[in-house]
């Protein structure tokens, strides 16, 4: 009764001058998440990994040992592969929290682009330091990449005054990451390449000090 002739505030889907957008879900935010897509690849590799093997560990191939490159895409895999689901947790639990306060800031390509970058230098730092010891090993785990995101966040801390304005991170931010980091070492299996997490915690700390996930 008299619909046609009442005006009707202007759907959400539409923009003030009249352009229309489709209004993004939650489902859909967090689906173009980086950190979110990073914890699903993880997943993905992981159980890929474990169903090769009956879910006895993962196959060879899918760790770094040597010689680094043989095979290519075990530098991947190693990257986002873990040997059992308290690898995993331990792991994801670390990404999500230091990622998430990264991805405030960053661009999925960038944090892409690090996560991975990160991941492949620890574990083949990791190995080398192996092999200039006489010891041999494989190496598997996002904990490289995990420290590395800890590290850039410690790296950019900023006073709380110039966190908002400059991208950088505040002293609450570290708290919060440490714990995290705790968590992370705690939960980590026998053998953890903790070589990996210093060269990863490195690499982020100098990241974190030029501030090179901060989106322009």
């Amino acid at each position: 009764m008299g619909h046609q002739t009442t005006p009707e505030p202007a759907p959400l889907a539409e923009t003030e001058t009249g352009g229309e957008e489709s209004e993004e879900t939650w489902g859909e935010a967090l689906g173009r998440n980086p950190v979110v897509q990073t914890l699903a690849i993880m997943m993905a590799v992981s159980i890929l990994g474990w169903s090769a093997t009956g879910g006895q560990g993962i196959p060879d191939d899918f760790a770094v040992a040597m010689p680094v490159f043989d095979p290519w895409w075990s530098l991947i895999t190693a990257t986002y592969g873990h040997l059992d689901t308290a690898h995993l947790i331990s792991n994801a639990t670390m990404v999500a929290v230091a990622g998430g306060l990264i991805s405030l800031y960053s661009s999925a390509i960038r944090f892409h682009l690090f996560f991975l970058t990160t991941g492949v230098l620890s574990s083949i730092s990791q190995v080398y330091i192996a092999d200039a010891f006489g010891t041999s090993l494989a190496v598997i785990g996002a904990s490289g990449s995990a420290f590395a995101l800890g590290g850039y966040i410690i790296g950019s801390v900023s006073t709380a005054g110039d966190s908002e304005k400059s991208g950088s991170f505040g002293p609450v931010a570290v708290l919060v990451l440490l714990a995290a980091g705790g968590v992370t070492i705690w939960m980590s299996p026998p053998g953890t390449a903790f070589g990996s997490h210093f060269v990863g915690a490195l690499l982020g700390l100098i990241a974190g000090r030029l501030h090179l996930l901060r989106a322009r």
